[in-house]
C-alpha cells in the first residue's frame, strides 16, 4: 500500500454517541489533531494519516466496592458422582465427575448454574490440588470435572488442542439435558483447560454464559505454542512428559521410562 493511499483510511475510533452527545457519528481527527468538528486535541497519527483516537474527556471512575459485600460462605455439603461417560460426537466417552450441593449426603433436587472445567492434567488430581470443584458446589453451584480425550479416565486418543472445540460444545450440550441444570454453563481453567474454553466459546455454543481463562491463548499458530507457524521448543519436550504422564500404555516398554529419566538429568 502507497502512502498517499494510507493517508486516506480512516481507522475506528470514538463518536459523539459514546460522549453523550446522542449522535453516533465518528469523531474524525487529521493529522494535525483537528476533529471534523473543530475541535483539537493535541493528538495526532505517528504515520501522518487521518486517524480516528479516543476522546480527551476522562472515563468515569470505577464504581467502588459495596462496603457491606462480605466473602461467600458455604452453604450446603457436596455430593460426589464419579466417572460419568459422557458421549462426544463420535462415540468417544470422556470421563466426568460431577459435583453437585447436597444436604444429608443427597444431591439437591433444583436446576442451578452449572461450572465446567474440562483438564488434560487428571481431573481427581487438579481437584485435590485446587479444591475448586468442592468449593463452588458448596456454595450453589453444580461443578462438572473432566478428563480431557485421550487423558486418564477419557477414551479416544490425545491432539493437542484439536478437538477441544467440539468436544467442549458436546460437553455443554450434554450438560443442558441433565436434570440439575439450569441451562446456564459457565467454565474456568488455566493453561491447556483455559484453551479448553477459548476453542468451545469460538462455536458460540447455546448455554455457554461466561468463562474465566487464566493463563491462555486462543491461536496457537500465531503465538504461545506456534509464533507465525514456527514451534517453540519447549513444547517438544512438553509433549514427550505428558504423553509419559497420561498414557500408561506409552511407558510400557521398559526403556521408555529409563529414556525420559535420562534425558530430564542430561546436563544443558
Amino acid at each position: 500500500m502507497n502512502r498517499g493511499a494510507h493517508r486516506d483510511r480512516l481507522h475506528v475510533g470514538d463518536s459523539a454517541k459514546d460522549r453523550g452527545t446522542g449522535s453516533s457519528t465518528p469523531i474524525i481527527r487529521d493529522r494535525e489533531g483537528h476533529s471534523s468538528r473543530g475541535e483539537k486535541t493535541g493528538l495526532s497519527a505517528l504515520d501522518g494519516s487521518q486517524s480516528l483516537v479516543a476522546d480527551s474527556t476522562p472515563a468515569p471512575a470505577m464504581k467502588p466496592l459495596d462496603p457491606a459485600a462480605r466473602p461467600s460462605r458455604p452453604e450446603f455439603d457436596v455430593h460426589l458422582t464419579e466417572n460419568v461417560p459422557v458421549p462426544m460426537r463420535d462415540g468417544i466417552r470422556l470421563a466426568t465427575d460431577i459435583y453437585r450441593p447436597a444436604r444429608d449426603g443427597r444431591p439437591l433436587a433444583d436446576r442451578r448454574p452449572v461450572l465446567l472445567h474440562r483438564t488434560p492434567y487428571n481431573k481427581t488430581e487438579t481437584e485435590a490440588t485446587s479444591g475448586e470443584c468442592r468449593y463452588f458446589a458448596a456454595r450453589g453451584y453444580v461443578v462438572v470435572n473432566q478428563d480431557c480425550r485421550g487423558c486418564f479416565g477419557s477414551e479416544g486418543d490425545v491432539n493437542f488442542l484439536i478437538p477441544e472445540a467440539e468436544d467442549g460444545a458436546n460437553t455443554i450440550a450434554w450438560i443442558r439435558k441433565q436434570e440439575w441444570c439450569d441451562g446456564t454453563v459457565g467454565a474456568f481453567g488455566t493453561s491447556w483447560s483455559g484453551w479448553t474454553q477459548t476453542a468451545m466459546a469460538a462455536l458460540g455454543p447455546e448455554g455457554l454464559a461466561t468463562m474465566v481463562p487464566n493463563m491462555s491463548g486462543a491461536d496457537g499458530h500465531e503465538s504461545s505454542v506456534r509464533h507465525g507457524g514456527a514451534l517453540e521448543l519447549r513444547f517438544l519436550a512438553w509433549a514427550f512428559w505428558h504423553s509419559a504422564y497420561t498414557q500408561a500404555a506409552l511407558t510400557a516398554p521398559p526403556h521408555v521410562t529409563p529414556g525420559l529419566l535420562c534425558a530430564a538429568l542430561e546436563p544443558t
